[in-house]
């Protein structure tokens, strides 16, 4: 199976290595230096497709914003004028350097060559081998990943290993409740806080097949939402 070519799919495999390359380093033969860059690049990358997002949906408003004031209907008042956001780079320590993709899928596929690998360890990185033995269902676990945005949103990231969806549950103190069932990353939950304050709330993931929870839940993340 080859390096992911979506966006959404690449950042995912990026989000997943940034939480678990660190305790496969020695096995790989990783410097320091190395899993720096794969945590810069993580950082980076998902930063980049965040803004990308929100700058998407400015540009729609002002394009619906000069329409209306353009050619729209003269009897209705105009609405505000729209705000372009560009969300400021978060800070890390490295260096944002280019060739995330190219750099990235030259390690997929050291990591998919190496004399050190195995089927558990691939896994746990995302990575499937073309001819490598397949897991049993029973011990499919995601691997998620996620971090607080403006408006009380969460954008959460899950690896695939081969499956299709999964199913996104959020607690906040209580029982668990569902958010969502995405089949693309990132997942962005648009739970509102209770109180309009900072909250703690806890995510876990389960994969689906055919709307049905398979495997294990993945172990828990915390985030404090951003109101």
């Amino acid at each position: 199976m080859p390096f992911p070519r979506t966006q959404n799919e690449i950042n995912a495999i990026l989000q997943l290595w940034k939480e678990r390359l660190p305790v496969h380093a020695a096995k790989f033969g990783l410097s320091a230096d190395q899993i720096k860059q794969i945590i810069v690049d993580a950082i980076v990358y998902n930063h980049l497709l965040t803004a990308k997002s929100y700058l998407n949906e400015d540009v729609s408003e002002f394009f619906t914003y000069f329409d209306n004031i353009t050619v729209g209907d003269q009897n209705i008042p105009a609405s505000p004028y729209p705000i372009i956001t560009l969300l400021a780079m978060p800070d890390f320590e490295g260096e944002i350097k280019p060739g995330i993709v190219i750099r990235n899928t030259e390690l997929y596929n050291f990591f998919k060559k190496h004399p050190n690998r195995t089927a558990e360890v691939l896994a746990d990185l995302g990575i499937s081998e073309s001819s490598g033995s397949s897991i049993s269902p029973d011990l499919l676990k995601p691997a998620i990943n996620g971090g607080a945005m403006p408006d009380d949103k969460v954008s959460l990231t899950f690896n695939k290993q081969g499956q299709s969806a999964v199913r996104f549950q959020m607690r906040r103190g209580g029982e668990w409740i569902t958010v969502g069932d995405p089949t693309s990353n990132p997942f962005i939950d648009t739970t509102a806080s209770v109180d309009g304050k900072p909250e703690k709330r806890e995510y876990r993931a389960i994969y689906l097949v055919k709307n049905q929870p398979i495997g294990q839940y993945s172990d828990i993340i915390t985030i404090y939402t951003t109101p």
